[in-house]
Order: structure tokens, then C-alpha cells, then sequence
């Protein structure tokens, strides 16, 4: 039987790799990625040298089929360019495919980092449940997004990028209640930064010049 390791990576700050991950990485036949220039300097940094495959969200089903044709004699380890895969990545997409398959290939998790637990952890916020909704949608489907966190449950979790953030906080001002809101910038990297502030702030609460890297926004129920 062979496996696909599921290793989770630094979001940042590469000290935060588990020793379990590293001799994940250092024993697999091959390294499957999001992005190969950016893993391959996190395994250039430990010294491990491993051929590579790609999945990324332009993956063909042509090029899914090859990764699951040589995962039927070899073990392999699926990384992202950042954190756990599957959390708004297409991880989810080879998992899925060896479920539906007929090989006889192990699926073992690698846990770690992960962008979303390690900004609930600063939040100060109820995380006993919580909602995760990936990206802020481009253009489509932006209202409902917004209108959805409007009618939350629970605390609510989710990514933005430095292009979009401006018009997010200008999103979340409109919210029909002044909830808590704590905006992660830049976590476990040098330029680390936390807001804290609610929705009658939020618009300001992010300097124009740290317009930059990427974001993890929680809500308040």
C-alpha cells in the first residue's frame, strides 16, 4: 500500500514546522504542491530535496489522473504554499479523487499551522464553533458574503488578500450590528499585526500603507 501524506506547513514562520512533518518530507518518493517555487524554498531551508508534481486550482483532470498513477507504488506528500492543505486550497481535490478510485492508497494527516486556529487563538472570541468561508468572493456573490456574516451564528472567520482589503473594510462597515471585529495581518511573519475594533471602526482601522500581505478577519457573533 502506498500513502499521500496530508503535511501541514509554516504560514510564516518557518521555526514552526513540526519535527514529525520534516521527516514526512525527508522520507516520501515525491512532494505534490500548490505552488513549487514556494515549497521548495521551505525544503531548501532543511535540506531536503524531493521531485515535484502540481496541483493547483487550474490542475487538469489529465494531470490529477498522472499524480494518482504514480501514487499506486509511490508514497508522496501534499503541501500548500502555506498552512494545512484542503483550507481554501485544492487540496481537497486529490483526496477526493483517490476516494473515488480504486487504489489501495493510504491517506494519513500530518497536522500543524494552520491560519485559521492560530487567529481564533488571538481573537478572544467564542471559537467552540465557529464558521470558516474562505476568500471574500471577487465580484459575484459579494453581497450574499457579506449579508451571510450579517446573519452568522457563530463567529465568523475568513481570508482576504492586500488588493481587496480596502473594499472589505468598507463592506464590514455596513454590517446591521457594531460587532467585535479582529483583523490578522501578516501572522507569524516580521510584519505580524493585530487590529482590534468593531464595525462602527473598522473602515479606518487599517492604515493604507499596511495595505499588504495577507489577511485572516474574525467576526463576533
Amino acid at each position: 500500500m502506498s500513502t499521500l501524506y496530508i503535511v501541514a506547513t509554516p504560514i510564516g514562520n518557518l521555526g514552526d514546522i513540526s519535527q514529525r512533518a520534516l521527516d514526512t518530507l525527508s522520507s516520501v518518493d515525491f512532494v505534490i504542491a500548490e505552488d513549487t517555487r514556494q515549497s521548495g524554498k521551505l525544503l531548501s531551508a532543511y535540506d531536503i530535496s524531493k521531485p515535484y508534481m502540481s496541483l493547483h486550482a487550474h490542475t487538469t483532470p489529465r494531470e490529477l489522473k498522472s499524480i494518482l498513477s504514480r501514487l499506486k507504488t509511490e508514497s508522496a506528500a501534499l503541501v500548500t504554499d502555506a498552512g494545512t492543505p484542503g483550507i481554501a486550497d485544492p487540496g481537497g481535490l486529490l483526496v477526493k479523487a483517490i476516494e473515488d478510485s480504486d487504489d489501495d492508497i493510504s491517506i494519513v494527516p500530518i497536522p500543524g499551522a494552520s491560519a485559521v486556529v492560530t487567529a481564533l487563538s488571538v481573537a478572544g472570541m467564542r471559537a467552540n464553533q465557529f464558521t470558516f468561508l474562505g476568500y471574500v468572493p471577487h465580484k459575484k456573490g459579494r453581497n450574499k458574503f457579506f449579508n451571510g456574516i450579517d446573519k452568522a451564528l457563530h463567529t465568523v472567520v475568513f481570508f482576504e488578500t492586500p488588493h481587496r482589503i480596502g473594499k472589505t473594510l468598507e463592506a464590514l462597515s455596513g454590517l446591521s450590528k457594531n460587532r467585535r471585529i479582529v483583523i490578522c495581518r501578516e501572522l507569524t511573519k516580521m510584519h505580524e499585526t493585530i487590529y482590534r475594533t468593531n464595525v462602527s471602526d473598522v473602515k479606518n482601522s487599517v492604515p493604507e500603507d499596511e495595505y499588504r500581505g495577507e489577511f485572516v478577519i474574525v467576526i463576533e457573533v
